[in-house]
């Protein structure tokens, strides 16, 4: 399936599938529905979910149901929940890494400009680039 979203092209044949679940319902039944998480070249995340009429991706007309599928875009934040809630733990570090306590790994876009004056800083202050991005979201001046 493709998908044209904010400008954005979601393509589940080219897009790194991540992780799969679906809901435990017989394939037939018509609550039964899946959801692959997928990862595009990019670097964006999204979930390709479909089912039958009566699960959560079933389109309704007058009084029929059938079945049908979504894309939806997800930040990082978003995929990682989905991924605790529906993979397990071996699949989760496989995509995501091994989490530390209180920490997470996150990627930011940043323009040439900010990435050389992060380094500068980083040059000033010493330490890691994460150590010196913390520090100026926390407001801390070293």
């Amino acid at each position: 399936m493709k998908k044209i979203i904010n400008s954005s092209l979601y393509d589940t044949e080219k897009a790194a599938k991540l992780g799969a679940w679906d809901s435990g319902h017989p394939v037939n039944d018509f609550n039964y529905f899946s959801e692959v998480l997928h990862k595009t070249k990019s670097g964006k995340y999204f979930l390709h979910g479909a089912g039958g009429g009566l699960s959560r991706y079933g389109e309704w007309v007058g009084n029929s149901g059938y079945g049908s599928e979504k894309i939806m875009p997800m930040t990082m934040t978003e995929a990682e929940k989905w991924a605790e809630e529906h993979l397990d733990g071996d699949e989760y570090i496989a995509i995501f890494g091994e989490p530390e306590d209180g920490k997470a790994l996150r990627a930011f876009m940043l323009s040439n400009a900010a990435i050389r004056r992060l380094a500068e800083l980083q040059a000033e202050r010493g330490g890691s680039l994460s150590a010196v991005v913390e520090a100026l979201i926390m407001g801390e001046k070293r």
